[in-house]
């Protein structure tokens, strides 16, 4: 199965996950059943959809986030804006792309989970899902944090030996 993270492709095959379900058969420890409140999560900002890209940049320049939540209420999500794609659409030196709103870029193939979500269970909606992201909600439901394929993808292979097999970078 192939996926856009936006820095890389990577193949990642059921194998991956039946490789891991198995690494927990050895220790009670193991990364994939870590609930997502052990991870060190990104830290998200909130802009109203009519924002225009510059001043989404502005906002991202002053914290250190990677994704923005586009909110339309303070509890309705309409989709999340990547800080990547932002300077992505902002390089192209095009003065009209500076006053486009947040909501024409931002992406909407994202999912809403609890804290107490594994690694596995998020990367399975990215799998199946085809998410892009996951918005991590605490017990009362507000955001902490997001979590993308690709953060997911790093830890992988960090912590596992030999992943070479289950995902390959494509050229």
């Amino acid at each position: 199965m192939l996926f856009q993270t936006g820095q890389e492709n990577l193949i990642v095959s059921k194998n991956l996950l039946k490789m891991m379900e198995q690494r927990n058969e050895d220790t009670d420890s193991s990364i994939v059943y870590q609930s997502a409140s052990k991870l060190k999560l990104s830290p998200i900002i909130s802009l109203p959809p009519n924002v225009t890209l510059s001043e989404a940049a502005k906002a991202f320049s002053q914290v250190d986030a990677k994704y923005a939540l586009v909110k339309s209420a303070p509890e309705i999500i309409l989709g999340i804006l990547r800080k990547d794609l932002l300077l992505d659409v902002l390089s192209d030196q095009d003065t009209m792309t500076a006053s486009v709103s947040v909501a024409t870029v931002m992406d909407r193939d994202f999912s809403i989970e609890p804290n107490s979500s594994t690694v596995l269970e998020l990367l399975k909606r990215f799998i199946v899902g085809r998410n892009q992201c996951c918005i991590i909600v605490n017990s009362i439901g507000d955001p902490v944090g997001i979590v993308s394929f690709h953060m997911l993808v790093t830890i992988l292979k960090e912590r596992f030996a030999s992943p070479s097999e289950h995902l390959n970078k494509m050229p």
